[in-house]
């Protein structure tokens, strides 16, 4: 059996009586019992499987009494008033008939018109409209079921270091061959006498020469002249 998932209803009610009292940063305000209209036609008839779309308008401020007054026989035009949910539905075996009660300001009453005293002699119904906003739940819900299948999406692929872990390798690949050089050069043996290196061929001298022999040089030539000795 499939349920209608419900976001809007009306219903007609029958009206029990009211309390009036002061709220402290409110006012004043009406607690409203109202009964659900058990004779009421099919369009405007609660049933006990609309209670969740009562609810739910009640948990969005989606609720308001549409009060028609009556004048001379006949009704006025309905004025909607916004209204809250006070406590439970009580369901009696009158009919079955369920029973409640709404809060209403007296700032909203007489914003539209209309005094307490109307209540008494209005056909008056409930009109209730759920937000389309999700609700905690099914904002919960909706998240965990983002994750999972960006988890699934993840799945097969490679993974998301590796290119950390190729340098990590890297890194430790460098580390073992410092040690090994170091290993090396301690385990060579030490030297007492100096260790000469061949630096390959000594290049040949020069020697410079004067063109003539009384050519002024910039440094003194030895005394080659063996017959001053």
């Amino acid at each position: 059996m499939t349920t209608t998932h419900r976001t809007y209803g009306i219903y007609a009610l029958e009206f029990l009586g009211l309390t009036s009292k002061e709220v402290r940063e409110i006012g004043w305000v009406h607690d409203i019992k109202w009964a659900f209209m058990v004779g009421a036609k099919p369009e405007r008839k609660f049933e006990l499987d609309h209670a969740q779309v009562l609810f739910g308008a009640a948990d969005s401020s989606g609720l308001k009494l549409e009060i028609c007054p009556r004048m001379s026989g006949g009704h006025l035009p309905g004025v909607m008033v916004p209204t809250t949910l006070q406590g439970s539905l009580t369901t009696v075996a009158e009919g079955p008939k369920t029973k409640f009660t709404t809060r209403v300001s007296q700032e909203a009453l007489e914003q539209a018109g209309l005094t307490s005293a109307v209540l008494f002699e209005a056909s008056c119904s409930l009109e209730c409209t759920v937000s389309d906003m999700p609700t905690l739940e099914e904002q919960t819900e909706a998240q965990i079921q983002e994750e999972l299948a960006a988890n699934r999406a993840l799945e097969g692929q490679e993974p998301l270091f590796g290119d950390v872990q190729a340098e990590v390798q890297q890194v430790e690949a460098e580390r073992q061959h410092r040690a090994d050089l170091a290993a090396h050069l301690n385990a060579a043996p030490a030297l007492d006498e100096p260790v000469f290196v061949d630096a390959g061929p000594v290049p040949p001298r020069l020697v410079i020469d004067p063109k003539q022999p009384d050519e002024d040089l910039p440094f003194n030539l030895p005394d080659t002249d063996g017959a001053a000795d």
